[in-house]
């Protein structure tokens, strides 16, 4: 089977009385099969399956009462007899569609895919398997290719798979079967991404922060940055704006301090109930940082974000994906080197090296005469990837899959070779990007789209920022904190030409980030 096989051409009918016509059925017969649809969608029962055996003796032209005998025992439950009467529906009707796909699905269920080509037909085109026939109703076309799509699924065929869902949803596009059908292409991308690495991938083992037993404070130059330790979002202008107006050298050195201190104390407060008045002030701290323009206090912010997924979650959450790369690219952008070798690190979290891989990229859109330098950082980095062995501790197929996204949305592509071979290699999580070929479609434009693309930059975050109201009792970090912190940006608002998105569109939930970064 090839699975790049494209559909041949088919002639759709949406004629309700399209079967009808097919089988010869009366009028009196096509209000009754209609009554049964609904009957048998429902509730099953003995007295029901009673009258459809009876009905189907009183009918022997019509294969649909013995597929709603077949599709009711499958429903009760009742396996063996519902495939007993599927098959002596294919020796009466051979030609009769959902009786063949019926017994697809059953050997697609059973683990072998194989044996339903035989339902489905070698080729896995419709138009072939009923050369006599030049049109087709809609209902056998959706449900032929929810087969072939579960087919594709079990073979692990990811082409296919995307070709039959392209196919469906382009049939009926708010069947709510999609949802279901888009589930096990996500989860088939993912196995895909993760389980079929080449033999020098390993997984990843994240640098976990260091054990101390210290459990006071350090003392710090200026009193109220103590206040950062009981400092949540809402009311906190007046406290930040005081810190702001200290002298600049010296409130750095104990912000600096305040980053190395949630390290440090890392045990200490994660023994504490977490509330967002004492657990926020690493936070505080590197905006604080970012405000005061303290780019030599970019080491000290990476090496807190170096740091495993339980401790990150713990002190930024969400802030992770959502407004860290602005510190990181007002820090940082005149020191890339810095950047390209945090993105070389052994052992970093795969969000915390995406917020500086975008940071990176911001740098190319927002600074766009510096487009080839950053083209260079970004070779030097794809090199090192290519040529990194799992025993290196680098390689993470889902910070390479959204790197080579930041790296698409810049349109570097002479990048693309080396892109490729990251491919080549299985170092790339399919689930973000798809295989290469989607890769490149999903940049497929010449021009860098710098509207959709580059991220609400809060200038002055603290001044211009919104703090959500927070509870005076807030205890866990269920509660959604982690979007306490908004700026509405004032956004131009682009022509829709589809209400479809994409995984690359920006996300209509009004983030600025790509769907696939967000909702998606």
């Amino acid at each position: 089977m090839n699975s790049n096989t494209i559909h041949t051409k088919l002639k759709i009918s949406f004629d309700n009385d399209f079967i009808s016509r097919l089988y010869d059925v009366t009028p009196a017969q096509t209000k009754l099969l209609r009554e049964l649809t609904i009957r048998v969608h429902g509730k099953i029962d003995k007295v029901l399956i009673r009258k459809l055996e009876k009905l189907s003796k009183e009918n022997p032209n019509l294969p649909q009462l013995k597929n709603f005998m077949s599709v009711a025992y499958n429903k009760l439950g009742d396996f063996a007899k519902s495939l007993e009467i599927n098959s002596q529906l294919l020796k009466e009707f051979p030609d009769y569609l959902h009786a063949r796909l019926n017994a697809a699905n059953h050997y697609i269920h059973k683990g072998e895919p194989d044996s339903a080509l035989e339902y489905l037909g070698e080729n896995l085109d419709l138009k072939g398997m009923f050369p006599n026939r030049s049109e087709f109703h809609f209902s056998e076309v959706q449900a032929y290719y929810y087969s072939t799509f579960l087919y594709a699924i079990a073979k692990r065929d990811l082409p296919l798979a995307e070709n039959r869902l392209s196919f469906y949803k382009s049939i009926d596009e708010d069947n709510p079967r999609i949802e279901e059908l888009e589930e096990h292409l996500e989860s088939l991308k993912f196995d895909l991404g993760f389980d079929d690495f080449g033999d020098d991938f390993s997984e990843l083992i994240e640098n976990e922060p260091p054990v101390t037993d210290r459990v006071n404070p350090p003392v710090f130059n200026h009193q109220e940055i103590y206040e950062l330790y009981q400092l949540g979002f809402k009311n906190a202008k007046p406290v930040l704006d005081k810190i702001l107006a200290l002298p600049r050298e010296t409130v750095i050195q104990d912000l600096e301090m305040v980053l190395q201190d949630g390290i440090e104390r890392y045990p200490y407060f994660l023994d504490k109930d977490w509330s967002v008045f004492t657990h926020s002030f690493a936070l505080h701290a590197m905006f604080l940082l970012m405000e005061l323009k303290a780019t030599e206090s970019l080491m000290p912010v990476l090496n807190f974000l170096q740091y495993d997924e339980e401790f990150l979650e713990f002190y930024i959450g969400d802030f992770l994906t959502e407004e860290i790369w602005q510190c990181v690219y007002f820090l940082g952008k005149g020191q890339v080197d810095l950047l390209k070798e945090f993105l070389m690190k052994p052992g970093v979290y795969t969000f915390a090296k995406s917020a500086v891989s975008q940071a990176l990229t911001q740098i190319a859109i927002l600074e766009n005469r510096r487009t080839n330098e950053i083209e260079k950082v970004y070779t030097e980095i794809l090199t090192f990837f290519i040529n990194a062995k799992g025993e290196d501790n680098v390689i993470d197929p889902t910070f390479i899959g959204l790197m080579i996204g930041d790296i698409g949305d810049v349109k570097l592509k002479s990048l693309y070779p080396l892109i490729e071979a990251l491919y080549d290699l299985e170092y790339v999580d399919y689930s973000l990007e798809g295989d290469f070929e989607n890769f490149k479609k999903n940049h497929n434009q010449d021009e860098i789209v710098t509207l959709e693309y580059s991220i609400k930059i809060l200038s002055v975050i603290y001044s211009e920022a919104d703090f959500c109201e927070e509870s005076d009792t807030v205890e866990n970090k269920d509660d959604n904190y982690f979007h306490s912190l908004k700026n509405e940006p004032k956004v131009i608002q682009l022509p829709v030409s589809s209400v479809k998105v994409n995984r690359n569109d920006p996300c209509p939930c009004g983030s600025g980030k790509k769907y696939k970064k967000c909702c998606g």
